[in-house]
């Protein structure tokens, strides 16, 4: 539970031993083993367990041996950025625990990862240590991307503990998109194109830097 609760800066992920590293890289241990004494990975982390000295990783070790050895995870040349979106008119069914895991099962497997938060309830936000009405103020969510200009959705990616996994967080603000949206000057504004292709123009921005995109959206056919 303390780790549930801890802020965006103390997150950590989870640390295991070197043979559950080496099955997640696709190698033997040994494999491992080799390379760090080479100089071509660097020295593990190590904790006591009894008399011996016990090699620990996390997944952001197992992505950079997997780029060593060269079994990094991406999308094939050529190929677009997948877009999930986990969406349902009804509340509490489960959008956001899906969105999250998914986005963090994808980064585990080394894809670059980016989780955007649609929901003004900003439960995935939360689930990164992040506040919004302490951490985040304006233009660190979706909001200037869909009623300003698309470019701005830069300014709200935020790194998290997973080096394969950006978040674009949510605040209370967001209620207000779908009536801004709604206005009479938005339904034919030629800059920024009508409401319902807003997101898509503004993920278009950044969507080459990743390889998934996933959007937990609120209960609702807006934005």
């Amino acid at each position: 539970m303390e780790a549930l609760g801890a802020r965006h800066q103390d997150k950590a992920l989870p640390e295991f031993g070197i043979e559950r590293a080496a099955q997640l890289a696709g190698c033997t241990a040994n494999h491992i083993r080799n390379l760090e004494s080479r100089g071509d990975l660097p020295q593990p982390r190590t904790v006591e367990a009894g008399s011996i000295q016990r090699r620990i990783y996390n997944y952001n070790d197992v992505n950079h041996i997997r780029a060593v050895i060269g079994k990094q995870q991406c999308r094939p040349v050529g190929a677009g950025t997948v877009r999930v979106v986990f969406s349902n008119l009804k509340g509490g069914v489960a959008k956001t625990t899906m969105s999250l895991h998914f986005a963090q099962y994808a980064a585990r497997e080394g894809f670059r990862t980016l989780l955007v938060d649609a929901d003004p309830q900003a439960t995935t936000t939360g689930a990164f240590g992040f506040i919004p009405d302490l951490d985040l103020g304006d233009g660190d969510d979706l909001y200037l991307a869909l009623v300003d200009s698309p470019e701005l959705i830069e300014k709200a990616i935020r790194s998290t503990h997973w080096d394969t996994l950006d978040l674009i967080p949510a605040r209370l603000v967001l209620q207000y998109v779908d009536w801004r949206l709604s206005q009479p000057q938005e339904l034919d504004n030629s800059t920024l194109g009508p409401p319902p292709v807003r997101l898509h123009r503004a993920l278009n921005v950044i969507a080459d830097r990743y390889d998934l995109i996933v959007v937990d959206t609120p209960p609702s056919l807006g934005m």
